[in-house]
């Protein structure tokens, strides 16, 4: 999952409410949101999804917000929240299997080189920056770079960098400033968490999954 702060433009709405404003504002901007879409769309639920759903049937979901429990957005904010909870519980069960699990998700998330990146630029509003993090940066093309500065239209060569979409104009210049994680960063045991959940789930899955030929 990843994070932008700083008044990114166009930014997609997160499903987790955000903490600024005051409570009574948060609830009738929930209770909106409950109202226009209660249901999600129709699809299969992955495997993941089901195990899930199983795990947690019947179990409440909520937000903790200003000491009070918030219900979900809708059924698949719901439904993310189980998935989240299911991820974490089978990190731990694997890592309570495996005392070297822990080893091999921090050697995992050391190869893909995580990265704090800020992005500057200059628009009819003003100076605007973009912050956010690349949390594998392995695929990105920077080759140890640190500092870059480019038009918006090369900023393609960098995939990562454009991980919430590209939304600047035509021929804008971008300074991008790119920061290794380090491990005594909250960030990396953010991402350590996510990583074992990763590596978990996918572990659980291979599992899980039928012998060829059977």
């Amino acid at each position: 999952m990843r994070s932008w702060n700083r008044k990114p433009r166009k930014r997609a709405l997160r499903w987790l409410i955000a903490s600024t404003g005051i409570l009574a504002m948060a609830l009738a901007a929930l209770a909106l949101l409950v109202q226009r879409d209660k249901v999600p769309a129709e699809r299969p639920l992955s495997r993941l999804e089901q195990e899930a759903t199983a795990r947690f049937a019947g179990a409440e979901t909520y937000v903790t917000y200003g000491g009070k429990k918030l219900p979900p957005l809708n059924a698949a904010h719901a439904l993310q929240m189980k998935v989240n909870a299911y991820q974490r519980l089978l990190a731990r069960e694997r890592e309570q299997a495996d005392p070297t699990f822990h080893l091999k998700a921090e050697a995992e998330l050391e190869r893909r080189h995580p990265l704090q990146a800020a992005i500057e630029w200059t628009d009819v509003t003003g100076n605007r920056e973009m912050d956010f993090y690349v949390e594998d940066s392995t695929r990105c093309g920077l080759n140890a770079q640190t500092e870059l500065t480019l038009n918006v239209e090369d900023i393609g060569r960098y995939p990562c960098l454009t991980q919430g979409g590209n939304f600047w104009e035509p021929r804008t210049e971008l300074k991008v400033h790119l920061t290794p994680v380090a491990r005594e960063d909250r960030l990396w045991s953010e991402l350590l968490d996510s990583t074992k959940k990763a590596m978990a789930t996918a572990a659980h899955l291979a599992e899980a999954e039928p012998s060829k030929g059977t």
